[in-house]
Protein backbone atom coordinates (compact mmCIF):
# COMPACT_ATOMS: atom_id res chain seq x y z
CA UNK A 1 0.00 0.00 0.00
CA UNK A 2 1.25 3.61 -1.24
CA UNK A 3 1.27 6.24 1.76
CA UNK A 4 1.25 9.51 1.19
CA UNK A 5 3.88 12.13 2.95
CA UNK A 6 1.39 13.09 4.87
CA UNK A 7 0.01 9.77 6.21
CA UNK A 8 3.72 9.00 6.39
CA UNK A 9 4.19 11.76 8.72
CA UNK A 10 1.02 11.63 10.88
CA UNK A 11 1.60 7.58 11.40
CA UNK A 12 5.45 7.55 12.27
CA UNK A 13 4.94 7.59 16.07
CA UNK A 14 2.13 5.13 15.88
CA UNK A 15 2.68 1.14 16.48
CA UNK A 16 0.82 -0.70 13.63
CA UNK A 17 -2.06 -3.64 15.08
CA UNK A 18 -0.14 -6.64 12.27
CA UNK A 19 -3.26 -6.75 10.42
CA UNK A 20 -2.92 -3.93 7.77
CA UNK A 21 -3.91 -4.44 4.27
CA UNK A 22 -0.95 -5.51 1.78
CA UNK A 23 1.88 -5.82 5.10
CA UNK A 24 4.38 -8.21 4.28
CA UNK A 25 5.79 -8.60 7.64
CA UNK A 26 5.93 -6.47 10.81
CA UNK A 27 8.79 -6.67 13.14
CA UNK A 28 8.59 -4.92 16.79
CA UNK A 29 12.35 -5.99 17.88
CA UNK A 30 10.69 -5.85 21.67
CA UNK A 31 10.84 -9.69 23.21
CA UNK A 32 13.31 -10.09 25.82
CA UNK A 33 14.12 -7.89 28.97
CA UNK A 34 16.01 -4.91 28.03
CA UNK A 35 19.49 -6.05 29.50
CA UNK A 36 19.15 -9.06 30.83
CA UNK A 37 19.65 -12.49 29.90
CA UNK A 38 18.04 -13.64 26.86
CA UNK A 39 19.63 -16.55 25.73
CA UNK A 40 16.71 -18.77 25.14
CA UNK A 41 14.69 -15.58 22.98
CA UNK A 42 16.34 -16.50 19.52
CA UNK A 43 13.33 -15.87 17.64
CA UNK A 44 12.40 -12.32 16.05
CA UNK A 45 8.91 -12.92 15.62
CA UNK A 46 6.23 -11.19 12.99
CA UNK A 47 3.41 -9.96 14.17
CA UNK A 48 1.48 -9.86 10.28
CA UNK A 49 -0.18 -12.86 9.55
CA UNK A 50 2.31 -14.08 7.58
CA UNK A 51 4.63 -15.42 10.18
CA UNK A 52 7.95 -14.60 8.46
CA UNK A 53 9.84 -15.37 11.95
CA UNK A 54 13.62 -14.58 12.29
CA UNK A 55 16.05 -16.07 13.75
CA UNK A 56 18.93 -14.38 15.93
CA UNK A 57 22.38 -15.28 14.85
CA UNK A 58 25.87 -14.51 16.38
CA UNK A 59 24.29 -12.52 19.38
CA UNK A 60 25.12 -13.28 22.99
CA UNK A 61 21.49 -11.96 24.18
CA UNK A 62 23.26 -11.10 27.80
CA UNK A 63 24.24 -7.79 28.97
CA UNK A 64 24.32 -4.31 27.39
CA UNK A 65 25.17 -5.01 23.77
CA UNK A 66 23.94 -7.81 21.30
CA UNK A 67 21.16 -8.29 23.05
CA UNK A 68 17.84 -6.68 23.53
CA UNK A 69 17.27 -3.14 24.93
CA UNK A 70 14.82 -0.69 25.75
CA UNK A 71 13.52 1.33 22.75
CA UNK A 72 14.03 4.99 22.66
CA UNK A 73 11.25 5.38 20.29
CA UNK A 74 8.30 7.87 21.08
CA UNK A 75 4.85 5.55 20.35
CA UNK A 76 1.66 6.90 20.15
CA UNK A 77 -0.81 4.48 21.78
CA UNK A 78 -3.64 6.07 20.30
CA UNK A 79 -3.80 6.40 16.32
CA UNK A 80 -7.15 6.46 15.66
CA UNK A 81 -7.80 10.02 15.77
CA UNK A 82 -8.17 11.78 12.59
CA UNK A 83 -5.90 14.93 13.13
CA UNK A 84 -7.73 18.11 12.68
CA UNK A 85 -8.15 20.58 9.55
CA UNK A 86 -6.69 23.98 10.33
CA UNK A 87 -6.72 26.96 7.83
CA UNK A 88 -3.39 27.01 6.92
CA UNK A 89 -2.59 25.75 3.41
CA UNK A 90 -1.92 22.47 4.34
CA UNK A 91 -3.83 19.30 3.83
CA UNK A 92 -3.51 18.07 7.45
CA UNK A 93 -5.99 15.51 7.97
CA UNK A 94 -4.40 13.72 4.68
CA UNK A 95 -7.10 13.48 3.00
CA UNK A 96 -6.14 15.23 -0.50
CA UNK A 97 -8.13 18.22 0.09
CA UNK A 98 -6.61 21.27 1.51
CA UNK A 99 -8.51 23.60 3.92
CA UNK A 100 -11.59 21.74 3.17
CA UNK A 101 -14.12 23.06 5.82
CA UNK A 102 -13.15 26.81 5.49
CA UNK A 103 -15.01 27.54 2.32
CA UNK A 104 -18.57 28.41 3.46
CA UNK A 105 -19.86 29.82 0.43
CA UNK A 106 -18.80 27.72 -2.02
CA UNK A 107 -16.93 29.73 -4.09
CA UNK A 108 -13.36 28.49 -3.61
CA UNK A 109 -11.42 31.22 -1.16
CA UNK A 110 -11.58 30.63 2.28
CA UNK A 111 -11.07 32.85 5.52
CA UNK A 112 -7.75 32.01 5.15
CA UNK A 113 -7.23 33.18 1.92
CA UNK A 114 -8.69 36.77 2.02
CA UNK A 115 -11.87 35.97 1.32
CA UNK A 116 -13.66 38.95 3.68
CA UNK A 117 -17.24 37.41 3.54
CA UNK A 118 -17.54 33.50 3.42
CA UNK A 119 -20.90 33.47 3.86
CA UNK A 120 -21.34 35.52 0.15
CA UNK A 121 -20.08 33.50 -2.84
CA UNK A 122 -20.06 36.72 -4.77
CA UNK A 123 -17.74 38.32 -2.44
CA UNK A 124 -13.84 36.50 -2.64
CA UNK A 125 -10.59 38.07 -3.60
CA UNK A 126 -11.23 37.20 -7.49
CA UNK A 127 -14.73 39.24 -7.88
CA UNK A 128 -15.12 42.39 -9.93
CA UNK A 129 -15.67 45.45 -7.68
CA UNK A 130 -19.04 46.91 -8.27
CA UNK A 131 -20.78 50.02 -6.96
CA UNK A 132 -22.72 48.22 -4.10
CA UNK A 133 -21.61 49.58 -0.60
CA UNK A 134 -19.75 46.27 -0.50
CA UNK A 135 -16.08 45.30 -0.30
CA UNK A 136 -16.59 43.22 -3.43
CA UNK A 137 -12.80 41.64 -4.12
CA UNK A 138 -11.82 42.10 -0.48
CA UNK A 139 -8.90 44.41 -0.89
CA UNK A 140 -10.04 46.50 1.92
CA UNK A 141 -11.06 49.10 -0.57
CA UNK A 142 -15.36 49.75 -0.61
CA UNK A 143 -16.59 50.31 -4.31
CA UNK A 144 -13.29 50.75 -5.01
CA UNK A 145 -13.45 54.65 -4.29
CA UNK A 146 -10.63 56.04 -3.44
CA UNK A 147 -10.10 57.13 0.33
CA UNK A 148 -11.28 61.29 -0.17
CA UNK A 149 -9.03 61.80 2.94
CA UNK A 150 -5.72 62.06 0.76
CA UNK A 151 -7.10 62.31 -2.90
CA UNK A 152 -9.58 64.74 -2.67
CA UNK A 153 -10.15 68.18 -1.41
CA UNK A 154 -13.90 68.73 -0.58
CA UNK A 155 -15.46 72.26 -0.57
CA UNK A 156 -18.97 70.94 0.58
CA UNK A 157 -20.23 72.97 -2.61
CA UNK A 158 -21.63 70.56 -5.85
CA UNK A 159 -18.48 68.16 -5.84
CA UNK A 160 -19.21 65.50 -7.81
CA UNK A 161 -17.29 62.59 -10.50
CA UNK A 162 -18.97 61.63 -13.63
CA UNK A 163 -18.29 57.62 -13.85
CA UNK A 164 -19.94 55.83 -17.01
CA UNK A 165 -23.39 58.01 -17.22
CA UNK A 166 -23.38 58.00 -13.39
CA UNK A 167 -23.00 60.91 -11.65
CA UNK A 168 -22.22 61.04 -7.34
CA UNK A 169 -21.84 63.57 -5.09
CA UNK A 170 -18.65 63.43 -3.37
CA UNK A 171 -19.97 65.23 -0.29
CA UNK A 172 -22.66 62.58 0.43
CA UNK A 173 -20.72 59.54 -0.47
CA UNK A 174 -17.35 60.90 1.66
CA UNK A 175 -19.95 61.73 4.41
CA UNK A 176 -21.90 58.41 4.59
CA UNK A 177 -18.73 55.68 3.84
CA UNK A 178 -16.27 57.47 5.90
CA UNK A 179 -18.09 59.47 8.35
CA UNK A 180 -16.62 63.19 7.25
CA UNK A 181 -18.13 66.06 8.69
Amino acid sequence: MARTSCQINTLKNCELTGSEPSLVAYYNFNQGIAGGNNAGVTTLLDSSPNGFNGTLQNMSLSGNTSNWISSGATINEDCTEIPTEVCNGLDDNCNGQIDEGFDQDGDGFTICQNDCDDNDPAINPSATETCNELDDDCDGITDGLPSFNNALKLDDVDDFVELSQHRFNLISIARRRWNFG
